[in-house]
This record gives structure tokens, C-alpha cells and sequence, in this order.
């Protein structure tokens, strides 16, 4: 285990101050993308995200709801990891009631990945309250079969950071020399805002690549965002600062 989740987890265990990772609270497996959407009850598309305030260096799929960020640290291991954002239209504005983060993770050996942290030293901020209130879990048939589940905490005792640790559990990804592959869900309310965050990658070496995370954008939009005309009637009732929870 290295030293990060060490120190983590010591503190998850002690109460210490200098730390409060905590396990995510509503964790549900999936044995598929499609098993997803029926425990949802809604059919899920691509979202276009050309409308929010992402970098527009993030280097979008065409139909701007795939991020795809490689890394490497030589000699030890290289990966991938990639993106997805689904909602029940493809389009933001007041008729999207569900959002869902499909992440791909891809460890290529020699060595295993020991930890992704999302949100470490990042200047854009998780949103702790949105990722506690989501559901999370591994979509099991995309994923390898013989790759542990790692061990998933938030902390916010600095700025939310959110961790997946392989090391944890003792089966880190990609190693021995064998490229392992483990898809991730975030499913959560509507009324959520996407944006870019930097993710720390380490084992014998630590590099960052890039993934789309719910965060507290300051002057960035929900996803659920009213649509034209319908932004002066809500002001008036009052209620333009009212956020959905499941």
C-alpha cells in the first residue's frame, strides 16, 4: 500500500484531524450498462456538454460526452482512463432529471496502478455533497473479471478528493504484465454540475491525467439548467435556488 492510502486510512481509522476519508454511502453493483438504465428506470443518451464551461482543451469526442486521457509513467506502467456522460436527453436544460459518469479504467503493466485520486491539488472542486448523494458502483460485465473491486472513499478534510484504490485491496490494476480493465458508475440527480478535474496516479511514480467529475463550478450551470423563457417564472416563484436530491 503506498503512502497515500496509508495515510487515509489511518485517519479513516483513528478520527485523526488531518484526515476524513470516509466510504462512498450508496454503492450498487451492475452486471450491465442496460442493468443500469432498468435500476434507474430511464433510458440513458450521450449528453452534449458543448454548452458548459469546459476547457475547450479537454479534448472532447464529437459528440462532446467522451474524455479519453492516456498516461504512462516508463518503465513502470502505462493506461488509459476515459470519461463518459449520459443523461435521459441529450441535450442540458430542464428535462434532464438523471446524469451518469461511466468511467473506464485501463491498467497496462508491467506494474499495477495502485491509486486514482480525483481532485488532488486540483483548482476545480468535487462536489462532496452531489458524490455522497449519488449512486455509485462497478458495471461488472465490462469489466475484468478477475480485477478486485478497490476500495472507494471521499475526503473532504481538504479539498474533496475522491480515491479508488486497488492497493487497498491488494490486487492493483495491470500487473503482472497483463492489461486489466474496471468500469465505474456515477449516477446522480439532474441538478449537477460536469467539469474537469486532474486525477494523481501512483505507484512506483505518480503522474496525473484528466476525467469529468461532478464539481461546484463557480458560474457554471446545473445540467438540469430551465430552459429558454422558463428562468423568469421560477425567479418569480421564488425557487431558482432549490436543488433536487434523490
Amino acid at each position: 500500500m503506498n503512502h497515500l492510502v496509508s495515510v487515509l486510512g489511518l485517519a479513516a481509522l483513528t478520527g485523526s484531524s488531518f484526515g476524513a476519508a470516509v466510504p462512498l454511502n450508496n454503492v450498487a453493483s451492475e452486471a450491465s450498462f442496460a442493468s443500469l438504465e432498468s435500476s434507474l428506470g430511464v433510458s440513458l443518451t450521450p449528453v452534449d456538454l458543448s454548452s458548459q464551461p469546459i476547457p475547450a482543451t479537454t479534448g472532447l469526442n464529437a459528440q462532446n460526452n467522451v474524455l479519453v486521457s492516456n498516461f504512462a509513467v516508463s518503465p513502470f506502467y502505462t493506461g488509459q482512463l476515459t470519461s463518459e456522460i449520459f443523461a435521459n436527453q441529450s441535450t442540458p436544460g430542464s428535462g434532464i432529471s438523471d446524469v451518469v459518469i461511466k468511467y473506464t479504467f485501463v491498467g497496462n503493466g508491467p506494474q499495477g496502478i495502485d491509486t486514482f485520486n480525483f481532485g488532488l491539488d486540483d483548482g476545480t472542486v468535487l462536489d462532496y455533497g452531489d458524490l455522497q448523494a449519488a449512486t455509485h458502483g462497478r458495471i461488472v460485465g465490462e469489466s475484468t473479471l478477475s480485477q478486485t473491486t478497490p476500495q472507494v472513499t471521499i475526503d473532504n478534510s481538504g479539498n474533496t478528493t475522491l480515491d479508488y484504490s486497488f492497493a487497498a485491496v491488494a490486487d492493483t490494476l495491470g500487473a503482472p504484465s497483463v492489461s486489466e480493465t474496471f468500469v465505474w458508475y456515477v449516477a446522480a440527480s439532474g441538478d449537477v454540475k460536469v467539469n474537469l478535474v486532474d486525477v494523481t496516479i501512483t505507484n512506483f511514480d505518480a503522474t496525473t491525467a484528466k476525467a469529468l467529475s461532478l464539481t461546484t463550478t463557480g458560474g457554471q450551470q446545473d445540467l438540469d439548467f430551465p430552459a429558454p423563457g422558463a428562468a423568469l417564472g421560477l425567479a418569480g416563484l421564488g425557487i431558482m435556488g432549490l436543488r433536487r436530491r434523490r
